[in-house]
């Protein structure tokens, strides 16, 4: 009986990195700008805008939006606890803030 593995492999590549249809109609990369610029708002955009026409690109744009927005969530995260920290500090009377 043969194992059955989870991902299957291709010529040195993981199956589900492998595109399986071609495109209907060519599409911009400039599409990817929408979610450089906007994180994942701007990737349900791009993926809404595109999907019919180019399912894979619309899949990577979506992707980078949510791959942009991690490193911004994790930077707010750590910026609002630095400032209840600091503001924590101010009330107690340990720094005074001239």
């Amino acid at each position: 009986m043969e194992m059955q593995h989870l991902h299957k492999v291709r010529n040195g590549m993981l199956w589900i990195f492998v595109q399986e249809h071609m495109a209907n109609r060519y599409r911009s990369r400039l599409w990817f700008i929408l979610p450089v610029l906007f994180n994942l708002p701007g990737g349900i955009i791009a993926f809404l805008a595109i999907r019919h026409d180019d399912l894979d690109k619309a899949k990577n744009c979506l992707l980078v939006g949510i791959l942009l927005i991690i490193p911004l969530a994790i930077s707010l995260t750590v910026a609002v606890a630095a400032g209840e920290a600091i503001i924590d500090d101010v009330i107690a009377g340990e720094l005074i803030v001239d």
